[in-house]
């Protein structure tokens, strides 16, 4: 059995060293920790020209339809340049809402992922509930022909530029998707400050009133295919740190072949 990667895998590797070596220079990565955002708008029209935050989206949203294993190889040359982590944070955003939404939704806010002009995120963990969701204190209940969230999320990627947030809520004994627009009245995203200074935050919904369609999927049906996309993008976090540790291991490994004692 073969394990090496494809030719095509390998060009697109291949281009995607050179782009982020010609992209990221120290000067400008210095100029990107002092925004919101982590990048700037140059660079992130660049990206999506690119075709990245499509590429493992299904064709007929507008994406390539890349393998988990495509998606690794790119993520990992991220992790080598130590890319704005909102690339991986879009990317992520775009696997959730096309594993967990409903056909509208995808519609809706797929093609516009892909060309990298929408954002939405993954808020699933709380306080004290990441992996146990009968622990979960954010619900969500029905209220006329719509619905009501109240809750607060932690360590949502990149909530501070956000579209929108695929909200992990409790549904009586089940656990629910739910699609929550971060201009909704009643959503406040507060910035947490990190040692890698990734843009997390706090994600609070204040009974934020939704229509019934804002619902990604059957009522407290979201919890297995939430696991399963949890894997997936664990693999791909996984991809993102062995980059970085491999670039780090070429540095070190310049350092002590250069180096001269005194």
């Amino acid at each position: 059995m073969d394990f090496g990667t494809t030719p095509d895998q390998e060009a697109v590797q291949a281009a995607a060293r050179r782009f982020l070596a010609a992209e990221i220079t120290r000067e400008r990565r210095r100029a990107w920790d002092a925004t919101p955002e982590g990048h700037d708008a140059a660079f992130w029209e660049a990206v999506a020209r690119l075709g990245w935050f499509g590429y493992g989206l299904p064709r007929e949203f507008g994406g390539e339809g890349a393998s988990l294993l495509d998606l690794g190889l790119l993520v990992e040359e991220c992790g080598r340049f130590v890319a704005p982590f909102g690339i991986f944070a879009t990317i992520a955003g775009g696997l959730a809402l096309a594993a967990l939404g409903t056909p509208a939704q995808k519609r809706d806010w797929l093609p516009a992922i892909a060309r990298g002009e929408k954002r939405v995120t993954l808020a699933v963990a709380e306080e004290a509930a990441a992996a146990n969701p009968a622990a979960f204190r954010t619900a969500v209940r029905s209220r006329g022909r719509g619905l009501v969230v109240r809750g607060e999320k932690r360590y949502v990627l990149q909530g501070v530029t956000a579209d929108a947030f695929l909200v992990a809520a409790r549904d009586g004994r089940g656990v629910s998707a739910v699609l929550v627009p971060a201009a909704a009245p009643g959503v406040v995203v507060v910035p947490a400050r990190t040692f890698a200074r990734d843009r997390q935050c706090r994600v609070r919904l204040d009974d934020v009133v939704l229509p019934a369609a804002a619902l990604a999927g059957a009522r407290g049906t979201a919890w297995p295919r939430l696991e399963r996309l949890r894997r997936r993008l664990a693999t791909l976090l996984c991809a993102e740190m062995i980059g970085g540790a491999d670039a780090v291991l070429d540095m070190t490994a310049r350092y002590v072949s250069e180096r001269e004692q005194f």
